[in-house]
């Protein structure tokens, strides 16, 4: 069963940022980098178990060619069973995306590629119609680089090419985790293990500098499994799309 939710407007909160200057720019011709899907699910939705086949579908044809992130809505919780991923800024992120597409609503499962187009997360012929579409376009890469400071915390460096457009883009670090399959004991998946693959576990956003480098710290969360941890980064351009994408694993 879908569930829906009205779009609304939402602003986001922007992490503190550190600016560095770059010692040596990035060369500025575009690569080929990979292709961002974006899932919208919850563990309550009868309707989203097909849609985590897909994604399953889509790393096995794809590999790294695409970067998988599943975000957990919160808007399902009430509704007998509390999404053990879930996160009202993955809800908030749906929402950008309901505005972008001038949706009347957003609903589960939903699937974003590229921050371009969405559908129905189930519909397996369209999402692989869609990335086919996209995993030869040259775009330009990010540099990222992430090293653990003496508390325990993750410090994460991008940096962007010289001719990097700058205008209506903002950051996106996207903390993910491989994590390990979920009963569902009540609600309308009682009784189905549900995936943890690609699961969400934090949302940050910070500005692009006018120049060189930011730094995003992140602290472990208490019930993450940092073996099974990457951090994506994506460039967000609004209705421009994700311009630029890259993930690395949590050192």
């Amino acid at each position: 069963m879908k569930k829906h939710l009205n779009a609304v407007l939402f602003g986001w909160s922007f992490v503190s940022l550190a600016l560095l200057q770059s010692a040596s720019p990035l060369a500025a011709a575009p690569l080929t980098t990979p292709v961002v899907v974006e899932l919208f699910e919850s563990q309550g939705c009868s309707s989203c178990p097909p849609s985590e086949r897909v994604m399953k579908d889509l790393r096995r044809q794809f590999g790294a060619s695409v970067i998988l992130l599943t975000f957990h809505v919160d808007y399902w919780d009430s509704l007998g069973w509390k999404d053990t991923f879930s996160s009202h800024a993955s809800t908030d992120r749906q929402k950008m995306y309901g505005r972008l597409f001038h949706q009347d609503s957003i609903y589960t499962p939903e699937m974003v590629v590229q921050g371009e187009t969405g559908f129905v997360g189930s519909d397996q012929s369209r999402a692989v119609e869609e990335v086919r579409r996209r995993v030869q376009t040259p775009r330009p890469a990010l540099d990222l680089k992430a090293v653990k400071n003496d508390s325990g915390a993750v410090v994460v460096s991008v940096r962007l090419p010289p001719d990097f457009p700058r205008n209506g883009t903002q950051l996106t670090v996207v903390v993910c985790e491989e994590a390990a399959p979920v009963n569902v004991l009540r609600g309308e998946n009682a009784g189905v293990t549900m995936s943890g693959n690609f699961a969400v576990r934090k949302i940050m956003t910070m500005a692009l500098p006018p120049e060189g480098s930011v730094e995003a710290t992140l602290p472990p969360g208490k019930d993450w499994d940092i073996k099974h941890l990457q951090i994506a980064v994506l460039a967000d351009a609004g209705i421009k799309g994700i311009t630029a994408a890259q993930i690395i694993s949590w050192p």
